[in-house]
Formats: structure tokens, sequence, C-alpha cells
């Protein structure tokens, strides 16, 4: 999960970079303006890893608790566990 979740961050920091404006050496009175669609591509890679962390927390979660046949946690307990492990 965690090589998984690093190259999704990497392609996100990429694909962020790579759309924002350059300053132009040659026009030093030009003040370069943030892309306006920057915060969408944000928003659109945290909600990515989140919804790939939650889903691949809970597969092991379930996985852990049937293999070793433990008692199986509420579901109070299972939201706190794959959200906080998320975040």
């Amino acid at each position: 999960m965690l090589l998984g979740s690093i190259c999704v961050i990497t392609l996100g920091v990429l694909t962020i970079s790579s759309s924002t404006p350059r300053h132009d050496p040659y026009d030093p009175d030009r003040v370069p303006q943030p892309d306006p669609g920057a915060g969408r591509q944000v928003a659109v890679f945290f909600l990515l890893i989140f919804a790939l962390s939650v889903v691949t927390t809970a597969v092991v979660g379930i996985l852990q608790v049937t293999i070793v046949d433990a008692p199986s946690p509420s579901g109070e307990q299972w939201f706190r566990v794959t959200v906080g492990i998320s975040l």
C-alpha cells in the first residue's frame, strides 16, 4: 500500500507542478499567476489516495480478523481505524 501511495503522490506532484506557469526571464514586469485549476487537481489526488487507503485498510483488517479468528470489532472501531489510518 505504501509503495502504491508513493507512486500516486509522485504522479500528483509531477502533474500539478507541470501545469503551473513559469516566470518569463525576458519579461521582468510580468508576475506569474497561480493556476486556478491547481486546487482541483490537489483535491482529486487527495481523494484518490484517501479512497485507496480506506479500501486497502479495510480489506487487510477483514483478512486479519478472519485469519486470526479474533472477535469482530464494532462498526465504530472499524470506522475509526480505517479512516484514521487513511488520513
